[in-house]
């Protein structure tokens, strides 16, 4: 019989000679995919019985994949899963089903020969009775069968088909199958009930992630697995969304104190988490408290301007004037184009409403900028063909050949003198390309405080089509100043944009939201053409934009969120946490005299949209600052003339 080694060299010597003897003709191509039957065979037993083989696996997994023209269509979709490329394995699988070619089950087929038949029948019950829809029979024998068979990738499956018919019942409308089957839950070991628990959370069911965490931790009183700590953090969590501040406080006490002996990311969340609930309970010494722990703890890097901003609140709150006079100077030196900085400025020096953008607010914005407005002088030492590039930059530029231009302007060298990263960020910008300008005054800005000026302030807050956007707003009774800082956030004024989601153009808006405002007529063209149409997408985004703001009231911080994260996710989050609108502020102008209202856009569980919120109010800001500095005609033109006149 052949050792495991010897097996491994002859099959990968068979292999390449076939492979090398045009293995394309039906004869070798049969014998070819006979092999690599072999090798996922070899393959299997090595990954389930030594997986200290790595090297071979990685070796023999890499040359399968070269393979792939002479496979059958299921031995690619076995490939594909190996190596890790789940996608591509769904899409072979699809691509059987359209041609007519049966999957033979590889899952069933690969795992075979390493199960015991006690597995293989219990596995076939539960898929017949998750099939038949007896989801309690088939709950309570998956549960058997992870007891009986932890170590197996069946185990993981059932794991994920029991989460998935609990999610699924609550749509149904049958409370008392979801009761029972969540009792068949808790039969489970508590790694998996763990998971369930994580599953439910980010299924924004907060009650019943509680719920079934809680009965993990009180069963274990602490003393369980190391698992523990991670429930105790997302069980601490869920119990402040649904506004159990006390459970809240008890459960994040556990994983911020238990994982604090190796400082990690659950440690510094349960730390802000733990400073927000005493914000809610109004104790804001502890409050204070655990911002300054937080501010000091490594790695809490994505929480210091909230930690710095609430903390100055929790200050201001308990009437300490000076700590806090202190802590606002630091957050507005530190982050000083931050919304919290930016709101934080406006209030200084006067009892002004937060949100009013009365000519004392402005004037404390223009504050931000330095009062050098001489021109900014560099060296650029060109090559020949460089120097030639330069050249043909400025002629494209003064035909309007925007993208040949941003061609030429590539070729240059790289900046790394600040005098240079300011002049090339006004070149991309006279190029059109302000992504590029923006991500140079970025690092610019970071790096050298005295380049924060009036005209760099311009080319970082462009205000492109700006006869669509007032266009627009006017249309839908919009503030245009929302509309410039959206579309500088969703795209940085880059009409062709596209995102991995598949949203379009400046505004970024999905194909099929897209049908829904402009029409789906073929005649005026693709839906696709028409995104990428500037005028027609600032069209749509704005009617989605009013759409939005009707839906919650005027308020914009809420029309913000559900513009990012969906209408959908949103609301859920709402309705799980019981959040009403008469909670947060509801327009731009309204009278902010409680800062703590807008305490929810730092407790959404998508720190993607909590910044995207924060960054369009802060770009509106920012917009009316510079709104404020341009001559009467540029103000009408951006139209802001209603705003100032």
């Amino acid at each position: 019989m052949l050792t495991d080694e010897k097996f491994y060299k002859t099959l990968i010597d068979v292999l390449k000679f076939l492979n090398n003897n045009n293995s394309k003709n039906s004869k070798n191509k049969q014998t070819m995919q006979a092999f690599i039957d072999g090798a996922m065979t070899y393959l299997e037993r090595t990954f389930t019985q030594n997986v200290k083989q790595k090297r071979k696996i990685v070796v023999l997994v890499e040359w399968l994949m070269e393979q792939r023209a002479l496979m059958s269509s299921n031995q690619k979709v076995a490939v594909y899963r190996f190596a890790g490329e789940e996608t591509e394995a769904i899409e072979a699988s699809e691509a059987n089903e359209a041609t007519g070619v049966v999957d033979v089950e590889v899952f069933k087929r690969s795992e075979q020969m390493d199960a015991t038949e006690e597995e293989l029948n219990l596995f076939k019950q539960i898929t017949r009775d998750f099939k038949s829809g007896n989801q309690l029979s088939a709950v309570a024998m998956g549960i058997t069968l992870m007891k009986k068979f932890p170590a197996g990738k069946r185990a993981l499956l059932v794991e994920e088909q029991i989460i998935e018919s609990y999610l699924g019942t609550k749509a149904n409308g049958t409370s008392k199958l979801k009761q029972q089957l969540f009792e068949r839950m808790l039969e489970g070991n508590s790694t998996t009930i763990i998971r369930w628990g994580k599953r439910l959370f980010e299924k924004l069911r907060y009650h019943e992630s509680l719920n079934l965490l809680e009965q993990i931790i009180d069963k274990y009183n602490g003393n369980g697995p190391k698992e523990l700590v991670e429930a105790s953090y997302y069980a601490g969590v869920a119990a402040f969304y649904v506004g159990q501040y006390d459970i809240a406080k008890k459960y994040l006490n556990v994983s911020a104190t238990k994982s604090a002996g190796s400082v990690n990311e659950q440690s510094v969340r349960s730390w802000y988490w733990l400073a927000m609930t005493a914000l809610h309970q109004k104790k804001y010494q502890i409050a204070k408290g655990h911002f300054e722990r937080l501010l000091q703890i490594p790695h809490s890097d994505e929480y210091e301007t909230n930690a710095i901003y609430w903390r100055w609140r929790s200050l201001q709150q308990l009437r300490m004037k000076e700590q806090a006079d202190r802590a606002v100077k630091s957050l507005m030196h530190r982050f000083p184009l931050s919304y919290y900085a930016l709101k934080a400025r406006m209030e200084m020096n006067g009892n002004i409403r937060e949100g009013s953008l009365s000519s004392e607010n402005l004037w404390r914005l223009r504050s931000l900028l330095s009062n050098k407005q001489n021109f900014i002088k560099a060296k650029l030492l060109l090559t020949e063909s460089e120097n030639r590039a330069w050249k043909r930059f400025w002629l494209l530029l003064r035909l309007g050949w925007y993208e040949e231009a941003q061609s030429e302007l590539a070729i240059l060298p790289t900046a790394t003198a600040s005098s240079m990263q300011a002049i090339y960020a006004k070149l991309w910008s006279l190029a059109h390309h302000h992504a590029k300008a923006i991500e140079f005054i970025n690092r610019l800005w970071s790096r050298d405080a005295s380049f924060m000026r009036w005209d760099l302030m311009r080319v970082a807050f462009p205000m492109d089509f700006n006869e669509a956007i007032v266009d627009e707003a006017s249309n839908q009774q919009l503030d245009p100043l929302l509309i410039y800082a959206l579309i500088r956030q969703e795209s940085a004024y880059m009409p062709a944009a596209k995102s991995a989601k598949g949203a379009l153009g400046l505004m970024q808006i999905l194909p099929a939201t897209g049908e829904e405002l402009l029409g789906s007529s073929s005649k005026t063209g693709s839906i696709v053409e028409k995104l990428l149409t500037p005028s027609l997408n600032i069209k749509a985004g704005s009617a989605y934009v009013a759409q939005l703001l009707k839906k919650y009231d005027g308020n914009i911080s809420l029309t913000l969120a559900a513009y990012n994260a969906g209408i959908g996710r949103i609301q859920r989050w709402k309705n799980e946490r019981n959040l009403h609108l008469s909670t947060v502020n509801q327009t731009q102008e309204a009278d902010h005299s409680n800062p703590f209202d807008e305490m929810w856009i730092d407790e959404l569980p998508w720190k993607e949209t909590q910044s995207y919120v924060k960054g369009i109010l802060r770009n509106q800001l920012i917009y009316n600052l510079v709104i404020s500095l341009l001559p009467m005609e540029e103000k009408k033109s951006a139209g802001s003339g209603f705003l100032f006149e």
